[in-house]
């Protein structure tokens, strides 16, 4: 479940909460509200979106600690790499990223 799914789960659950003397849901309310405090501090993390290759294109990836360079032929691990943002046109892009990662 993720982050917004429990919110609105929590909305929910407050709404039709009857609970005794009202301590219990004035407990879930400064919950909740912690809870959105904390997602607003959240930045999602940058994203890699790039062009697909042309067949036979050569373009660079990440692998582990290295930026290595390949040639797409429309493969699976093609995919497998375009769709996790690890597809760079240019080796000094691939770097980049590859530099900005070891240091978080």
């Amino acid at each position: 479940m993720d982050d917004e799914e429990l919110l609105k789960q929590a909305d929910e659950f407050l709404d039709m909460a009857f609970l005794g003397d009202g301590k219990e849901q004035s407990l879930m309310y400064k919950m909740k509200v912690r809870l959105e405090e904390l997602l607003a501090d959240m930045e999602p993390e940058p994203v890699h979106v790039t062009r697909c290759p042309k067949f036979l294109e050569e373009y660079h990836y990440i692998d582990s600690l290295h930026v290595l360079t390949d040639i797409w032929t429309d493969s699976a691990t093609d995919h497998v790499r375009l769709i996790n943002g690890n597809v760079f046109c240019t080796w000094d892009e691939a770097n980049a990223v590859r530099v900005q990662n070891a240091t978080v």
